[in-house]
């Protein structure tokens, strides 16, 4: 017996849970891309973690066991092991709040699964009414409705002539439609689905007909078009947060990206044309802030961020990371917009952050899953 190796800690066992499709590129075509490729990354310089991936359908709810992949550093290649169940699961797909897989959850929490975060997906229209009652942060909530008929729409554009719809749960900019009143001249929308469409109806009733076949049947919310400072041609800007919880439990602002959406575009991500910066460079080159104004306003922004981060965790339990989505008017007035607990991290290399700080982002999840196992009290 090796007294030595059996004196030796206990490796937190993390699993990620990522799609099937993920998972077939993964192990069938030994194709990974940036979020994992970091993960693993950041795994091999800790020596107190196993780090694999799995999905739904590796999962054998019966003998509570997990056909997972992981990669060899040795032979360079992903392998297949059967694994009992993690000691933290760390989802990267938001698929694991949905109802076909609540039995799964169920089975997770039962045999003492930690959750870096206790939700994946958020529904808008929930986290709004939940921090409408926090007054420290309801003040920078736009004007939101639910949007369950086409006459809720009048009562929005009672508010503001510009308006949002979109899906209560949703990603990518799928199924986000912006549209305007131009009185005496009928109605403007725009969305973008691969392309960007722009166009012009002349009737309520018409603009209704294109919203429900945009929607195809989602619950969806209404909000309050946000003035935001507008660049480069009258370009829409808005901002993105990266927040985490590191190795000690601390929240910390990892970093902050301005992006710049494409000419009419009524959204900023990636796939619809948007731009990337940091923040700093952009507050200083776009907005000609000086470096003791810009400090400030950073400054301004963090407490913003920590409220919210801590607001919906007041909400729905501890969350590892989340990405906040805000916007800045030209009154620096700071607008929320949504939460998302799953962010793909593209904004990290878009954006060209620094490698330290690209590192910190994916070492800081799997540091936290050690802190949450060694906690006594678990957060679920």
């Amino acid at each position: 017996m090796n007294l030595f190796r059996s004196l030796q800690p206990k490796k937190v066992r993390i699993g990620v849970y990522i799609s099937t499709k993920a998972i077939h590129n993964i192990y069938i075509k030994q194709e990974y891309k940036f979020t994992v490729r970091e993960l693993v990354r950041a795994n091999n310089g800790l020596n107190n973690t196993e780090l694999f991936f799995f999905s739904r359908k590796d999962i054998n709810l019966v003998e509570l066991t997990i056909n997972g992949v992981y990669f060899d550093i040795q032979s360079e290649k992903w392998r297949r092991k059967e694994y009992s169940y993690p000691d933290v699961l760390y989802s990267r797909t938001r698929e694991i709040n949905n109802n076909v897989n609540m039995k799964l959850r169920e089975s997770l929490i039962k045999n003492g699964v930690y959750f870096l975060n206790a939700r994946s997906a958020f529904d808008k229209w929930n986290v709004y009414q939940e921090l409408l009652k926090d007054e420290e942060v309801s003040k920078y909530l736009p004007i939101t409705m639910l949007y369950n008929h086409p006459t809720d729409l009048r009562k929005m554009f009672a508010y503001n002539h510009s308006v949002y719809i979109k899906p209560r749960v949703g990603r990518l900019g799928n199924s986000i439609i912006h549209v305007r009143m131009v009185p005496g001249q009928g109605y403007e929308y725009k969305y973008f689905s691969g392309r960007l469409v722009y166009r012009k109806v002349k009737t309520y009733n018409e603009l209704t007909k294109v919203i429900r076949r945009i929607l195809r049947n989602k619950k969806a919310i209404m909000q309050s078009a946000i003035n935001s400072i507008k660049v480069n041609n009258n370009r829409m800007t808005d901002m993105r947060a990266e927040i985490q919880r590191t190795g000690n439990g601390k929240l910390k602002v990892i970093d902050i990206f301005s992006r710049i959406g494409a000419e009419n575009s009524p959204i900023t991500n990636l796939p619809s044309g948007a731009e990337f910066f940091r923040f700093d460079p952009f507050i200083r080159s776009y907005l000609n802030y000086s470096e003791e104004e810009a400090d400030l306003l950073k400054q301004k922004i963090e407490v913003f961020l920590r409220k919210f981060h801590e607001s919906i965790e007041r909400i729905y339990g501890s969350l590892g990371e989340t990405a906040i989505d805000f916007a800045l008017d030209s009154n620096q007035q700071l607008w929320f917009i949504e939460c998302n607990s799953t962010s793909t991290k593209l904004a990290y290399l878009v954006a060209k952050s620094p490698q330290q700080t690209i590192r910190s982002a994916f070492i800081n999840p799997l540091e936290y899953c050690i802190y949450l196992h060694k906690q006594e009290n678990r957060i679920f």
